[in-house]
């Protein structure tokens, strides 16, 4: 490592640096030792002109969204910070060589290890993107191969620069693995990095750009108008990259798709048989989020995105709560129940009265709204619902009364300046349970249903499953199967096809299966029984309620506290603290977890604490 030029700071902060990693277009790297001891990563950024105080807010803005990012196979975002007039960025260290230094010094990556590296950075981009972020200039160079596997840096990083800075292109990237809209001027969303992504892994195939040429106009117009030469492409890759590579933005696949490709999971055919609704939470969704939406979350115990400090409601504190359950009110045996001991604790801590009101089977939107209306009309605020089926007529009641605060669990698409979604890291959900499944097949092969393919919070949960099993061991088998495609949402509600999926799914050799189709995971039990496997439960205690000879097929369920969610947003209210947008609650925070009781589950419980405490800590690759 070379040694620090006179001209080089000694410390960055609070960090004291040791030596020069390297330079570049951006800026320098330096690794620096952590107050606490650890060692750092700091990046300090090249200024072309002075950083105004507006330039400054922006640049720390576009970084804070970086630090959102869950440690899953990236370099995590720690701090950013000014030294004098440069802004710096503190990241973790991740010790090995970038893949661009791997690959000249020592040619093509051989098939299996391309697989594997290609892997592991869908599940960074997975991450990235879920966090609301888009990396705008993945390339060999930003990803590194540390022992644990490979590592994406600077995601997000570019858009920070750009706050700030302006090239004499005015294009933020590297040409040789931009994707045609950040050239043409496009709006630049996740689909970029997919297409600068696939570019990457056919560097790491190959050797060579797949976009070269004399000069940058060349290079861009290559990108632009010229098929992808996948030549020397290993031919389990090349259909993949194709679709990747592909100039239209809108038919790439997602990273969460790229992840379902490579681990083999190819989703099982629905029949088309049907069977009533059954009596627990109901999630068809008849609106899909807008595509413009934009959703943040965190890996932490919970982090705020708001709108605007203009548009947030003014501080106030709770007094009477108005506290909205869906369909089968505090005997559902699923959310609202759930809720019920976060209720009791806010009334007995903090003095609140709570009126409690809830939905009826077949009813209206209009009259879920009227029952909100009732609510804010007699005085309560906040008004606090239970689950995804309110979020219409929460939209719509909040915008009557925005003095009211509103707040809405398990819901990522009401969206307001007085309301709050209460969400959960679907990823770290499906990563917990893809390590129980892991960890109890015997004879290499799990599987994971869904209720809807297509629905970004079920691509989430399997993709998290993906991850999860593939940590624990790389040569298991994952079979998926989905009860429907969207835009068909029987799947959360049909046990008839997701019976018949499992009994598919078992009798092709499945031990152990994570059940993640709601309603629908009734029929994946009684599957399960019939066959002598296991399931893992979704959101809840699903052994609750079932008869004896079912309940013994359960490891655990992968629960999510809605208690301890309720009262967080409760305490905040009534110290005049609740802030509109979205909250995300996961591990750390301690409301993502595994029931400790369950078939088989003793003999896996001290690796699983281990792993649990790796999500928690944000070690995860």
């Amino acid at each position: 490592m070379p040694k620090l030029r006179p001209d080089e700071p000694e410390w960055l902060g609070a960090y004291r640096v040791l030596g020069r990693l390297g330079e570049g277009g951006q800026g320098t790297v330096y690794l620096a030792e952590a107050p606490e001891g650890g060692r750092v990563a700091v990046k300090v950024l090249h200024l072309h002109h002075a950083l105004d105080e507006t330039a400054h807010r922006r640049f720390v803005r576009e970084v804070e969204a970086a630090r959102r990012v869950a440690a899953f196979s990236t370099a995590r975002v720690i701090e950013v910070d000014m030294a004098g007039d440069r802004p710096y960025i503190v990241s973790e260290y991740v010790e090995g060589v970038s893949l661009d230094v791997r690959v000249r010094e020592r040619g093509a990556l051989g098939e299996d290890e391309l697989v594997r590296l290609a892997l592991g950075t869908a599940n960074a981009l997975a991450a990235i993107h879920a966090a609301g972020v888009v990396h705008r200039d993945f390339k060999p160079s930003n990803v590194l191969l540390g022992p644990d596997g490979p590592r994406v840096i600077d995601f997000g990083i570019a858009r920070a620069f750009d706050s700030f800075t302006v090239t004499s292109s005015g294009i933020i990237g590297t040409p040789t693995y931009m994707s045609p809209e950040q050239i043409s001027d496009m709006p630049v969303r996740a689909a970029a990095d997919i297409f600068s992504w696939a570019s990457t892994m056919v560097f790491a195939a190959t050797g060579r750009p797949l976009f070269q040429n004399n000069g940058v106009p060349a290079v861009l117009y290559s990108i632009l108008t010229s098929a992808p030469d996948l030549t020397g492409v290993p031919a389990v890759l090349r259909p993949l990259l194709e679709r990747c590579l592909d100039k239209d933005p809108d038919r790439r696949p997602s990273a969460a798709d790229i992840m379902l490709h490579l681990v083999g999971q190819t989703p099982a055919r629905s029949d088309e048989t049907t069977f009533p609704i059954g009596p627990r939470r109901r999630r068809r969704r008849a609106v899909v989020a807008s595509a413009g939406v934009v959703l943040a979350v965190a890996i932490s115990a919970g982090v705020w995105l708001w709108p605007s400090a203009s548009s947030r409601p003014p501080p106030a504190t709770a007094s009477k709560v108005g506290f909205v359950m869906d369909v089968g009110g505090r005997h559902d045996g699923w959310f609202n129940e759930s809720a019920l001991p976060g209720i009791a604790r806010a009334q007995d801590e903090l003095g609140l009265s709570v009126s409690e009101v809830e939905a009826v089977a077949g009813e209206s939107e209009a009259v879920k709204a009227e029952r909100l209306r009732s609510l804010a009309r007699s005085g309560h605020d906040p008004i606090l619902a239970i689950g995804f089926p309110y979020s219409q007529a929460v939209r719509v009641v909040a915008a009557e009364f925005p003095k009211v605060r509103f707040a809405i669990v398990d819901s990522r698409e009401t969206m307001g300046p007085n309301v709050t979604n209460l969400v959960f890291n679907e990823q770290e959900a499906g990563y917990l349970a893809g390590a129980v499944a892991a960890l109890t097949a015997t004879k290499k092969t799990v599987g994971f249903i869904g209720a809807v393919k297509g629905e970004p919070e079920v691509e989430r949960v399997a993709a998290g499953f993906a991850a999860g099993v593939k940590a624990v061991d790389a040569d298991i088998r994952i079979a998926t199967a989905y009860v429907s495609v969207a835009p068909d949402y029987s799947g959360y509600d049909d046990r008839g096809k997701a019976e018949a999926l499992a009994g598919r799914l078992f009798r092709a050799g499945g031990e152990v299966v994570f059940q993640a189709a709601d309603n629908s995971n009734q029929g994946i039990t009684r599957a399960a029984h019939d066959a002598g496997a296991l399931v893992i439960g979704a959101d809840a205690d699903e052994s609750k309620g079932v008869d004896e000879e079912l309940r013994q097929v359960f490891v655990t369920s992968i629960v999510k506290r809605i208690d301890v969610v309720v009262l967080d947003y409760l305490r905040s209210a009534a110290a005049g603290r609740v802030q509109s947008g979205q909250k995300e609650y996961g591990v750390r925070a301690g409301v993502i977890d595994y029931l400790p009781a369950g078939t088989g589950l003793t003999a896996i419980r001290a690796r699983l604490d281990e792993i649990k405490r790796r999500v928690a800590d944000g070690g995860v690759s």
